[in-house]
């Protein structure tokens, strides 16, 4: 692997249906079950705005669940 500081390739945002962040080479295809977020850029760019808008790490549909029970019946 590229050494941080001199890694200039460059790098897409990537989510899940779970809505789940990744980064992901922009010159490979994106994995399937994977999808562009639409932010493109360095390595540390894409971390950056991953950690700006990934505030729970909670998978979607764990966070469903967790909606539905806490209404009352």
């Amino acid at each position: 692997m590229a050494d941080e500081d001199t890694d200039v390739r460059t790098y897409l945002v990537v989510r899940n249906d779970e809505e789940q962040y990744s980064i992901w080479l922009a010159d490979r295809e994106v994995p399937l079950g994977w999808h562009q977020e639409g932010t493109e850029g360095t390595r540390q760019a894409c971390l950056n705005h991953i950690d700006s808008i990934w505030t729970d790490m909670r998978p979607l549909s764990l966070r469903r669940r967790m909606e539905q029970e806490s209404r009352p019946a």
